[in-house]
């Protein structure tokens, strides 16, 4: 399933879309020991976000964990995703420990994955990786990815491979199925130019292949994605 991950404010103002969506803005309150900005409503099998853009400190974690699924469950979410991306904070492996006695499925930021079984959240695939490759070392754990927009460029010389971002996106070029990205070759004096880009049917596309592969949830960011959701036909 594709989730598109929202804020408050951009929930109130989306437009009639036929993608989930995954509520993004839980935080750690900074005056009590839980959680702040629980919405009081979603639509129905959103996922709920717990992310750690406020720093926890004198938090407890069964509390947290208490309050995350009273919200889930009366919410009705499909389930919770502890998106956790500071390293080195013991509270947060504590809060993914004790998240696994929640009734609804929850997952966890791959960075805090160790240390329990809940389904890891993987960081979105890149360009140049064929998806089952990326995957494969995950063989035997549920997984949730993370999908994104995104572009590189390798430029190959008499010396070597260089990498780095696009000068400009083309605006033309073929699609891997196997990579679901768009790529394009150019040639300048002893230089191959290789381009590599992915569009939102590419994040689709990708999607789809996810499933597929055993993958749970698919998430995007809205806020990205937004300008690119003209509906067009497949690759």
């Amino acid at each position: 399933m594709f989730y598109l991950a929202v804020t408050g404010a951009e929930m109130a103002n989306l437009p009639n879309l036929s993608e989930k969506t995954a509520y993004m803005a839980c935080h750690f309150c900074p005056s009590t020991p839980g959680i702040s900005n629980i919405p009081g409503k979603l639509p129905p099998n959103s996922l709920l976000l717990l992310d750690d853009s406020v720093p926890p400190a004198e938090h407890d974690a069964r509390l947290v964990v208490s309050q995350l699924s009273q919200a889930a469950q009366r919410l009705g979410c499909a389930g919770v995703y502890l998106d956790f991306q500071r390293p080195g904070y013991p509270l947060l492996a504590k809060i993914a420990a004790e998240a696994s006695k929640l009734s609804c499925p929850v997952a966890v930021s791959q960075l805090y994955s160790s240390g329990n079984r809940l389904p890891a959240v993987l960081p979105p695939p890149p360009l140049d990786t064929p998806l089952a490759a990326y995957l494969s070392p995950w063989q035997g754990r549920e997984i949730w990815l993370e999908l994104a927009l995104d572009a590189k460029q390798l430029t190959l010389t008499p010396k070597g491979c260089e990498e780095g971002p696009p000068e400009a996106t083309p605006s033309q070029g073929f699609f891997d199925k196997k990579l679901c990205c768009r790529y394009s070759v150019r040639t300048e004096k002893n230089a191959a130019i290789f381009s590599l880009w992915r569009t939102y049917e590419d994040i689709l596309a990708l999607s789809r292949l996810a499933e597929s592969l055993g993958v749970i949830h698919t998430l995007g960011l809205y806020r990205e994605l937004k300008s690119h959701m003209q509906r067009r036909k497949p690759p």
